[in-house]
């Protein structure tokens, strides 16, 4: 009776899995999904994963639910998967090599490791990767087996390399990548079964050289959209790599002016703007501020980036002409309007002559303090205090604190009166985020007495 209720079990989950069309990942222990790949003649695909993981996060909710991934995976495998931190995971994590997460392992039935592939992707990439893992002869273990032989042609030693690359093998990678070096020609390397390899390579390489040397042979060869998305992914990681660097900047506009790309204008501006940034331009920067209409390649944030790098540079003027981008910046920044306007507010009080003081009652005023982790300072007057007119104490206050002004005639500043026991004007008084007092200072018009409050 008990295997009649577990068969029912079963036929249920793959009744669901289909339904579903996606991967049918089966709840099995490792020992039950050999058994059952040896009875169907079929290969363990295993899924290692953690509950922190972002990329496995990715593939479990966007990739394996796809119907492509379930036609494909579900005729040839008995798809597991475990978390390595909890339950029989963590006795996997001590048999299995793991270097990051996720990592899918393609096993025999008899426990052996056919394929490894570390990292994520689309269906269509992890599909050819686990394709790759199939064939017997692009396998990682065969591959492996060969090359201990000493008996690899180039083909082979680009297989492996591809495998090693896909497994997150470096070092091993590196070694192999050297023989096929040593090996292959220029002419080599410009024909389309060597692109996987060259195609890993990064800015200022040999490799890279020759693409960008010979880029109308690569589009005849290997396609002018994989050659432009490499180019275009190349010089993009670069960019994040030399924000600061001058030169190197200058050397990538002079290759990019040089290229004829479809999606050029958004990386020559992205680059324009990082060079800017790095020569502290801050004309260029505020032009360049000016021309942003989206967010979809996050835009904003490396906008928002360049302007930080030219702030202790640009005067208030400038300052000025930047927070006129608020609106706009509010109604492109989706989700993150806070942020933004946040942002913008710390332009206002760089840019503002006088004190700041924020709109704002003694309640909100202390929510915000302590979100900011900043000190208040509130002055209490009855009339004009011409120490809070000088420039160089306005942008200590601005700069230090979140500053409150309240008029002591009005009904506001009259409650707080009473609540500070404040009965000399002007009185200022500072505290801290949690709402404590931490000094007062009363009727004084010497800037060297105010400097008291900034001491620690």
């Amino acid at each position: 009776m008990r295997r009649i209720f577990l068969m029912i079990a079963l036929l249920f989950s793959s009744f669901a899995a289909f339904c579903q069309g996606g991967v049918n990942f089966e709840h099995l222990t490792f020992e039950e999904a050999l058994a059952k790949a040896k009875a169907e003649n079929k290969l363990v695909f295993m899924d290692c994963y953690t509950s922190w993981c972002g990329p496995c996060k990715y593939m479990t909710d966007n990739v394996f639910p796809r119907k492509e991934a379930g036609d494909f995976f579900n005729p040839r495998f008995i798809s597991v998967k475990f978390d390595m931190e909890k339950g029989e995971g963590k006795e996997l994590a001590k048999r299995f090599p793991l270097k990051a997460f996720p990592t899918f392992f393609i096993i025999r039935p008899d426990g052996t490791v056919q394929h490894k592939i570390v990292g994520g992707g689309d269906v269509d990439k992890i599909i050819a990767r686990v394709e790759r893992g199939l064939n017997t002869k692009t396998s990682l273990d065969y591959l492996e087996k060969i090359h201990q032989q000493g008996k690899m042609n180039k083909k082979q030693l680009m297989a492996y390399q591809i495998a090693l690359n896909e497994a997150f093998e470096k070092e091993k990678s590196a070694e192999v990548g050297e023989k096929l070096n040593a090996l292959l020609t220029r002419k080599d390397k410009m024909k389309k079964e060597y692109w996987p390899i060259l195609e890993k390579s990064v800015y200022g390489t040999a490799d890279y050289q020759l693409v960008l040397d010979h880029v109308l042979t690569f589009y005849k060869n290997i396609g002018k959209e994989k050659v432009e998305q490499y180019l275009v992914n190349t010089f993009t990681n670069q960019l994040r790599f030399s924000a600061d660097s001058v030169e190197l900047l200058r050397k990538m506009r002079g290759e990019l002016a040089k290229l004829d790309l479809s999606n050029k204008e958004l990386l020559t501006r992205d680059l324009e703007l990082r060079l800017a940034s790095a020569e502290r331009d801050v004309e260029k920067v505020i032009v360049l501020a000016g021309e942003v209409e989206t967010n979809e390649n996050g835009e904003l944030w490396a906008t928002m980036n360049a302007i930080n790098a030219i702030r202790e540079k640009a005067t208030k003027e400038d300052l000025n002409r930047l927070i006129r981008l608020e609106d706009k910046y509010m109604n492109i920044a989706g989700n993150s309007t806070d942020y933004v306007a946040n942002y913008f507010e710390s332009l206002k009080i760089a840019a503002s002559v006088g004190v700041y003081f924020q709109n704002l009652s003694y309640e909100e005023a202390l929510v915000k303090a302590k979100r900011q982790g900043r000190k208040l300072f509130i002055c209490f007057m009855n009339n004009e205090v011409a120490i809070l007119e000088q420039e160089n104490v306005c942008d200590l206050l601005n700069r230090n604190f979140l500053c409150l002004e309240y008029d002591v005639k009005k009904e506001k500043g009259l409650e707080l009166v009473k609540q500070f026991g404040v009965n000399t004007f002007p009185t200022f008084i500072v505290m801290l985020p949690d709402g404590s007092v931490r000094q007062r200072v009363e009727d004084i018009h010497d800037v060297e007495e105010l400097k008291s409050i900034f001491v620690e």
